[in-house]
């Protein structure tokens, strides 16, 4: 299952340029890290074209849990479709001050004493985004009701609690120009994953089977992984383990 879910999330978002406003969100359970994304994008319409979503499966899988975003996609000549994804971008908002409601769910069952901890790295945030608020479906945030935007990490110790409401509030600054430069802070070039950002301590290198083949550790410096056969690899950037960037890596 691992390896399934895997390529589900390194799948998703090569496709996207530089037009989008979007934050990380860093999900630890039992241990395991996993990695999802939202925000808004110029080239995303309310259709939730199928470049911009990545579905997951929809079934709960054998064991432990996938999150996964919720969305409803929908279409004008039929009806519209639940799907789960891994990223969700929204249209760019017309307002200038705007909340979007994102929902996060855990596919699968919680299992009791196992942590579950939600963080979003600071490093990864656009300075448009001003609060990422957790609440919980079941009692609309009376067990949970956290801003996570600071980059603490926040357990949420009540093992029922599937379902999330991911609630984000961006403005826009009206007299500037969007700066999306920090998406540039970590890029791989000839056999080099540079770390403009100096905010990566480690990366790990997976093949397109979903293989680990190289984990390099290093302090706010380059990762050369030269020593990879030529072939197509996909790369998790890690800060202090938690994901910040992740890549498509081409070695000739």
């Amino acid at each position: 299952m691992k390896t399934i879910f895997l390529l589900f999330i390194f799948g998703s978002s090569f496709a996207f340029g530089l037009d989008k406003t979007s934050f990380k969100l860093n999900i630890q359970y039992d241990g395991i890290t996993y990695f999802l994304e939202a925000g808004y994008s110029d080239s995303t319409s309310l259709n939730y074209d199928e470049g911009y979503e990545n579905d997951l499966p929809p079934f709960a899988p054998p064991q432990g849990i996938i999150p996964t975003y919720r969305i409803m996609r929908v279409y004008e000549d039929r009806a519209d479709e639940l799907i789960y994804t891994d990223i969700d971008l929204r249209a760019t908002p017309q307002a200038n001050d705007t909340i979007i409601n994102y929902t996060l769910d855990l596919l699968g069952n919680r299992e009791q004493g196992k942590e579950l901890i939600l963080t979003v790295p600071v490093g990864t945030l656009d300075d448009k985004i001003k609060e990422i608020r957790v609440t919980d479906k079941l009692s609309e945030g009376g067990q949970v009701d956290e801003n996570i935007i600071n980059g603490v990490p926040f357990k949420i110790e009540n093992d029922f609690l599937e379902r999330f409401d991911i609630s984000v509030r961006y403005v826009k600054k009206e007299t500037s120009v969007d700066n999306n430069a920090y998406a540039r802070d970590i890029y791989y070039s000839e056999d080099i994953i540079y770390n403009r950002a100096n905010n990566a301590n480690r990366v790990a290198i997976y093949s397109l089977n979903g293989t680990n083949v190289l984990e390099i550790a290093n302090h706010n410096g380059d990762f050369n992984v030269n020593t990879l056969e030529s072939g197509v690899y996909f790369a998790y950037i890690y800060s202090n383990d938690l994901v910040v960037s992740k890549l498509k890596i081409v070695k000739l």
